[in-house]
């Protein structure tokens, strides 16, 4: 991807929010998805590029304000940490 962070607004208490990333890569290159923040989903957490993969935000239980955390994509020949900002 050529996304260098997810940066997105939702209303207080939207459950569903996505945010789509289109992947990508020289060749077919299977990836996984993968978040430590209980606020961030995947419609599907794993696939073959190219692909969408769709981030799902859950801000039902969020304070008001900013939040940070980071989707990391994982390949067979390496990570790549996207930053998050929900606000």
């Amino acid at each position: 991807t050529s996304l260098s962070r997810i940066d997105t607004t939702t209303v207080r208490g939207h459950a569903r929010h996505a945010v789509s990333v289109e992947l990508s890569a020289g060749s077919a290159e299977s990836w996984t998805a993968s978040s430590s923040a209980s606020w961030i989903d995947f419609e599907a957490d794993a696939g073959t590029t190219p692909a969408t993969l769709r981030v799902v935000f859950d801000a039902s239980a969020l304070a008001p304000g900013v939040h940070q955390s980071t989707v990391t994509l994982t390949t067979a020949t390496g990570a790549f940490s996207l930053p998050v900002v929900l606000q």
